[in-house]
């Protein structure tokens, strides 16, 4: 009865040191871009991504890596406040921001140029929706319902 009571102390012991230990992970002054979050997402490698609206956060277990808009580069977040992310079944990764739509390139480490129509015309909604068909067709929804196809010589075309 006594080593019962023993164990069982230091059973309640270590869970009351591992409850009591202050909760340190991701504090927005510390790692993310932002406290104000707007989505979360798993990312098939294992990557956590986190929208806010001052950047897009990916973290990969170990540290967090902050993208924005760099101004002049095409290739960088079109807008800092990122709405919505979703990842297709071959695994682009869409990022849905104010100025329109992007996706993740991982081979490169960058974002393609913003989604377009077909007279070449950026899609200038904020989409707050993505999904795909059991079919593979993407549709976006924002300030309006589009298809996304993405393309050799247009990364993102848009069809209304």
């Amino acid at each position: 009865m006594r080593s019962l009571t023993l164990a069982l102390l230091l059973f309640l012991t270590s869970v009351l040191a591992v409850i009591a230990r202050p909760y340190n992970f991701m504090l927005s002054d510390k790692n993310l871009s932002s406290s104000l979050v707007n989505s979360i997402y798993q990312d098939r490698d294992g990557m956590i991504w986190i929208s806010t609206e001052n950047g897009l956060n990916r973290f990969d277990g170990t540290k967090v890596t902050i993208y924005k808009h760099e101004e002049g580069n095409e290739n960088s977040l079109a807008h800092n406040f990122v709405r919505y992310m979703f990842e297709d079944a071959e695994g682009h990764f869409f990022v849905g921001n104010y100025m329109g739509l992007q996706f993740y390139r991982r081979d490169t480490d960058d974002f393609s140029p913003l989604g377009s129509f077909a007279d070449g015309t950026l899609m200038r909604a904020s989409p707050s929706y993505i999904t795909q068909t059991p079919k593979g067709d993407i549709f976006v929804s924002g300030n309006q319902v589009c298809q996304v196809t993405i393309g050799d010589d247009r990364p993102l075309f848009i069809t209304p």
